[in-house]
């Protein structure tokens, strides 16, 4: 039996479609990563105290290794369920053998095949009933329990709402309540906290997902995260048949919001995220980070001249700009000499992060500019702009399917007020500040449509 979370609480949903189901002696569930495909089975198999065998296929598991590792299980003489995991993983000759099993399983077993993507067999001849991520979603219920085995005390309106930021996937909300329960703190700062500290477990199924699927495909998946194409319903549906994070809701083919919202951008792999790693988080508390790593400053007034840098799309502000925010209507030569320490003292947060001979890389100061450089897809408030003005030009156009996509990226990304960890009214901050909640009020309104 595959090893799962000791704490993880059974899916009703699948576990009705598998009890109801029972009579068909084949079953198909595919999922993409992260769903708890394998997890919901195993608990449904505890839960009816059948006799079983569960088979994870090696990597390139060839037809003769098939055979070899199903042969006990299949040549059972009284009725066993037979679970065979990962069958994206194997080669091509054993999901023929897969394949033909379905078309005609021996007498008393019953077959549940699981995989990420529905295209990972061929099945249309075969009686199997096939089902997806539907049956797998999180709804606020779900969280509750899951909450309430963690021991963490929830409102409806959290749940609701964590439900709607992670879209009910799996692993972002148990991430969102484990993280909330070892860390003693509300489930909004636990979901906050998750996506901060441990957000690359997201990186490692993308990762993943993109070795596995077609390479036409992980190209496709690629340029859409990176912002060079537009999804259409067309492309949509492609993907999600590749198993690439795209699932049906409410009726229609969807890309998870949460991987748009994902600072991956144009680079597409884990090991190009660390050639160009900074993350900024703008909403709620101000966070900057390289590597992961926590630039920490020391004063709060050098933390300030990076957030104003931050909120703009360039990064950019003459010292003129700066002298005039944060030393307005004092000695000129004392502001001078404030600013120069201030960039001395944010150089020397950016050196202890990532080493002196690299601080120009992401911050300088001269005559004419002082400078924040970070990949736009680093800084969520940029990325959240962008998903923006992308469903607004994609509902002008018509394509409803692209524009759907982009605001709930976008509503993916909101998750607090624009940098609240300062006071409130700050009039750098004001102005933006509004704008981002007028976009958030826009977001509400278009996904509520």
């Amino acid at each position: 039996m595959p090893k799962i979370a000791p704490d993880a609480v059974a899916r009703p949903a699948l576990a009705r479609w598998l009890a109801a189901n029972g009579g068909n002696r084949a079953r198909f569930l595919a999922a993409p990563p992260g769903t708890g495909k394998t997890t919901g089975v195993v608990l449904w198999l505890r839960s009816i105290n059948s006799p079983h065998a569960c088979i994870e296929l090696p990597r390139d598991c060839g037809a003769r290794e098939f055979r070899a590792l199903t042969a006990e299980a299949l040549a059972a003489n009284r009725r066993t369920i037979v679970v065979v995991d990962r069958v994206d993983r194997a080669a091509r000759d054993a999901r023929a053998v897969m394949e033909a099993l379905a078309l005609e399983p021996p007498p008393h077993v019953g077959l549940i095949y699981i995989a990420r993507s529905p295209a990972a067999l061929d099945l249309r001849r075969a009686p199997v009933l096939c089902a997806g991520a539907e049956l797998l979603r999180f709804d606020a219920d779900d969280v509750r329990r899951l909450a309430e085995a963690h021991g963490v005390s929830t409102t409806e309106a959290e749940r609701i709402a964590l439900v709607r930021a992670s879209s009910g996937w799996a692993v972002v909300i148990a991430g969102a309540i484990r993280t909330a329960a070892v860390a003693g703190v509300p489930l909004p700062e636990g979901l906050a906290r998750w996506r901060r500290d441990d957000g690359r477990i997201i990186a490692s199924l993308i990762d993943d997902a993109l070795e596995w699927a077609p390479a036409d495909d992980a190209a496709l998946f690629r340029r859409i995260l990176g912002g060079e194409e537009l999804p259409t319903a067309a492309t949509i549906a492609r993907l999600a048949e590749a198993g690439l994070f795209a699932q049906e809701s409410g009726g229609r083919v969807r890309l998870n919001p949460l991987i748009l919202a994902f600072p991956s951008g144009p680079r597409a792999s884990l090991e190009a995220r660390e050639a160009m790693p900074t993350e900024i988080e703008m909403f709620g508390t101000f966070h900057l980070r390289i590597g992961g790593q926590e630039v920490r400053f020391a004063r709060r007034r050098d933390r300030n001249i990076v957030e104003f840098l931050a909120l703009r799309a360039d990064g950019k502000a003459t010292r003129n700009e700066l002298l005039e925010t944060f030393w307005p209507g004092g000695d000129r030569g004392l502001a001078r000499q404030g600013l120069r320490t201030s960039c001395s003292m944010v150089r020397r947060a950016f050196g202890a992060c990532v080493g002196e001979e690299r601080i120009g890389a992401y911050f300088s100061a001269d005559a004419a500019a002082v400078v924040l450089r970070c990949d736009r897809y680093g800084n969520r408030l940029h990325r959240f702009v962008d998903h923006v003005e992308r469903g607004r030009e994609a509902d002008r156009s018509g394509d409803f399917q692209s524009a759907d996509v982009h605001w709930s990226a976008a509503a993916a990304l909101h998750t607090g007020p624009l940098l609240a960890n300062e006071e409130a009214g700050l009039r750098w901050i004001a102005g933006a500040a509004r704008s981002v909640e007028e976009m958030a009020a826009e977001i509400a309104r278009r996904l509520g449509a």
